[in-house]
């Protein structure tokens, strides 16, 4: 296919999805399944198999003992370098992240309906399918405020400069790792150690998804669609090491630990501490 019919394709996409000067309507999901359908058929026309597959498949069909959960998910680079192919896939993503964007709008009004309808659980777990539509969603990430900024935080290690209190590792032996939710210590190698707190923040915004009636205070989701900026609840920090082998694993909790041997993973409720070792 020509350049120039490639962009004419583009051009009249986005017409109907609301290009440039068009004031953008929500997308409910059967628009946004025909809006993705269409975006797939031409990129497979343009050979751009890659974006293809992902327009493809972004948006599963729901099936009755599956349960989706979230997380904020950046929009596609829009940028483009010198080419035909470079052009037409900053095209598309031009396209796709718009129709997500819209998505996102017919989803928060779910989510309203739903606290709404005193399905709290629902209504959060949808605003964090905003969120995945788009991250930046004004009032999505003010609702769920610091659970959100959480799960997209960079953690920062921290050389440990004395010797450690409790096990009296050497000072530059071991390093600490603050995110919203965890302290940890770890005696690993530090970017494995900053991929692990990365993902467990990501999994604990999966938990409270999956959770949510055990931890949310009820009527706090609606208050604060409401405006109303009513906090979360208010949870500690969750204290994790992280050891460098087994060898280092056994010879912290071997001693004092029956069955510890056997083990891949340890809490304990007298510290309230989780062990893990890479």
């Amino acid at each position: 296919m020509s350049e120039k019919l490639g962009q004419a394709c583009w051009a009249v996409l986005a017409v109907t999805l609301g290009g440039v000067g068009c004031i953008a309507q929500e997308l409910d999901q059967a628009g946004m399944r025909a809006e993705l359908q269409r975006l797939e058929a031409i990129c497979r026309a343009h050979d751009l198999e890659t974006e293809a597959a992902i327009t493809a498949t972004w948006l599963p069909a729901q099936t009755s003992d599956q349960q989706r959960y979230y997380l904020p998910t950046e929009p596609m680079s829009e940028t483009s370098s010198v080419g035909q192919a470079d052009a037409l896939r900053a095209n598309w993503a031009k396209h796709f992240n718009s129709a997500r964007v819209r998505y996102a709008q017919w989803l928060f009004s779910q989510a309203v309906e739903r606290a709404a309808d005193g399905d709290e659980a629902e209504a959060f777990r949808l605003l964090w399918q905003v969120l995945r539509e788009d991250a930046s969603h004004t009032d999505a990430n003010r609702i769920l405020g610091t659970l959100a900024t959480a799960a997209r935080v960079k953690p920062r290690l921290r050389k440990g400069t004395l010797t450690h209190s409790e096990f009296g590792w050497p000072a530059g032996s071991y390093s600490r790792i603050e995110t919203p939710h965890f302290m940890l210590t770890t005696r690993g190698e530090p970017r494995e150690s900053i991929e692990l707190a990365h993902s467990m923040e990501a999994f604990y915004a999966l938990w409270r998804q999956i959770f949510y009636p055990l931890w949310a205070p009820a009527g706090v989701l609606t208050r604060r669609l409401e405006g109303r900026n009513l906090p979360w609840e208010r949870s500690r920090e969750m204290q994790v090491t992280l050891l460098r082998d087994r060898d280092d694993y056994l010879q912290v909790l071997g001693v004092a630990e029956k069955n510890v041997a056997i083990s891949v993973g340890y809490y304990e409720p007298r510290l309230q501490k989780s062990f893990f070792y890479f």
